[in-house]
């Protein structure tokens, strides 16, 4: 189902997603090639939409520290849900 608008600005906040970035969302991740494949097209689209955010969930949570470390090998700065109580600001 469809959030609402009031529950969109409460998960982005929760999220520490900045206001009014467009969101790429990849759900259910299920290998490495997949989530390279993702990260490809995420840095490829970035060169177009500069504030674009990207939000991972990889079907099983136990990989999530793999596919944390296969994002910093690309160059890009995760940061895990279990992260964003010690975030300073938003995150991309």
């Amino acid at each position: 189902s469809r959030l609402s608008a009031e529950e969109a600005v409460t998960l982005r906040s929760d999220l520490k997603l900045p206001s009014g970035a467009p969101v790429f969302v990849a759900g259910s991740t299920r290998s490495r090639e997949e989530e390279a494949e993702v990260l490809s097209a995420y840095r490829e689209m970035r060169e177009r939409v500069p504030d674009l955010c990207l939000l991972v969930a990889p079907r099983q949570i136990d990989r999530a520290e793999e596919l944390a470390e296969a994002m910093r090998a690309t160059g890009l700065e995760p940061t895990r849900r279990t992260q964003l109580a010690s975030a300073s600001g938003p995150v991309r």
